[in-house]
């Protein structure tokens, strides 16, 4: 009689020993998963943050090629510019010189004209 209580005690033991060893290997598991999943959540959010970098990167080159080519256009408006001014000068000297000219034929004539009269 009582080699049969010991022999279902150490069953008994026996038996909550291996509950507790598979609840061991269930919390070990557990926390296995969840540190998968905090990973991947990790390296998801590495991703993100490297994609709105990039992102940020693009916005800022594309602005410093915008205010490049700004520039570029800002220089050749101003050379045009500057071309105008020259050939305006040019204009202006031409009528000068066309004035000039014609105030000398004039005064050609003029004394021509006086020295015949006399």
């Amino acid at each position: 009689k009582e080699a049969a209580k010991r022999k279902a005690e150490r069953l008994e033991k026996k038996e909550k020993e291996k509950e507790k060893a598979l609840a061991r290997q269930k919390e070990k598991q557990k926390q296995k998963e969840l540190a998968k999943e905090k990973a991947r959540r990790e390296k998801e959010r590495r991703k993100q943050k490297e994609k709105a970098k990039a992102k940020q990167r693009e916005k800022q080159k594309a602005l410093a090629e915008k205010k490049i080519k700004e520039k570029e256009r800002q220089k050749e408006k101003a050379k045009k510019l500057k071309e105008k001014e020259k050939e305006k000068q040019k204009e202006k000297e031409k009528q000068k010189e066309k004035a000039r000219k014609q105030k000398e034929k004039e005064q050609l004539l003029k004394s021509k004209t006086k020295g015949e009269g006399e």
